[in-house]
C-alpha cells in the first residue's frame, strides 16, 4: 500500500492534506481522519488440539482516512494489541502496548478522534483510563463513544462500502485475511473486523461535512 510520505492539517476545515509519491509522481489530497478501537476481547486462537480450546486477549485499533471528494475510505494504519502502556520485563518489552501508535497516528496524519461502541462503554473504562493516565501518549485521542448499532446491521456496514467500492485496506493485512473469513462464513468474533464495524459506523453517524465560506 502507497502511504502518505508528509501530511499538513487543515485547521478551518478539520481535514488532513496527505502528500503521496508513487510511480504517476507527486500528488495530493484533503482526508477526513477517523480512527476506532476494539478493546481487547476474549478469543479462541489456533493452535487447539484433540477438542481443546486455546484463548487470547485481543484488541485492535484503526485509522483510516476519507477522500472528502469521492468518499473513499482507505485503512492506512492497523494495529492488534493487549495492553496501552508496554509492559516491561527484564529490560524488554514483553508486551507492547497501544500507547506509541495512537502518537504515530498524530504524527502521520494529525488524527485525534476513535470511536468504539457504547456496548464496550464499562468494560472499556480501564483501558481508557489507561489512555487518559498514560505519560506515553500525546496529545490524548479523543474516544467517541457511539450508539449500539443492532448486530444485523454492523456486517451490512461493511458490506454496503465493498460493494459500493468505497473501502480500501492493505493486501495480507490483518483486515484481508479477516474480510476472507466473514466472506467464507466464520461466525467466530474478529476483532479487525469488530474495529472495522465500529470505524465505518462512525463515519456514518458523524460524516465529514464541507463548511461553507465564512462558517
Amino acid at each position: 500500500m502507497n502511504k502518505p510520505v508528509s501530511c499538513s492539517f487543515n485547521q478551518d476545515r478539520q481535514t488532513s492534506t496527505l502528500f503521496f509519491v508513487d510511480e504517476a509522481g507527486k500528488r495530493a489530497g484533503e482526508y477526513y481522519v477517523r480512527g476506532s478501537v476494539c478493546f481487547p476481547l476474549m478469543i479462541e486462537s489456533p493452535g487447539a488440539r484433540d477438542g481443546a480450546r486455546l484463548h487470547d486477549i485481543v484488541g485492535f485499533a484503526l485509522l483510516a482516512c476519507q477522500d472528502v471528494e469521492t468518499g473513499v475510505v482507505t485503512v492506512f494504519e492497523q494495529q492488534e494489541f493487549a495492553v496501552i502502556d508496554h509492559i516491561i520485563r527484564d529490560s524488554e518489552i514483553a508486551y507492547t502496548g497501544l500507547c506509541t501508535w495512537f502518537n504515530e497516528c498524530w504524527s502521520r496524519y494529525f488524527c485525534r478522534k476513535y470511536f468504539y461502541f457504547h456496548r464496550d462503554h464499562e468494560y472499556a473504562r480501564k483501558f481508557r483510563l489507561d489512555i487518559h493516565r498514560s505519560m506515553m501518549i500525546a496529545p490524548k485521542p479523543e474516544m467517541i463513544e457511539l450508539e449500539i448499532y443492532d448486530d444485523s446491521e454492523l456486517n451490512h456496514v461493511i458490506w454496503s462500502y465493498v460493494k459500493t467500492q468505497r473501502l480500501v485496506y492493505e493486501r495480507d493485512s490483518t483486515i484481508h485475511v479477516q474480510m476472507k473469513q466473514l466472506r467464507d462464513g466464520d461466525k467466530a468474533i474478529h476483532p479487525a473486523i469488530y474495529a472495522l464495524q465500529v470505524l465505518l459506523c462512525g463515519l456514518d453517524r458523524f460524516p465529514y461535512r464541507k463548511r461553507t465560506q465564512g462558517a
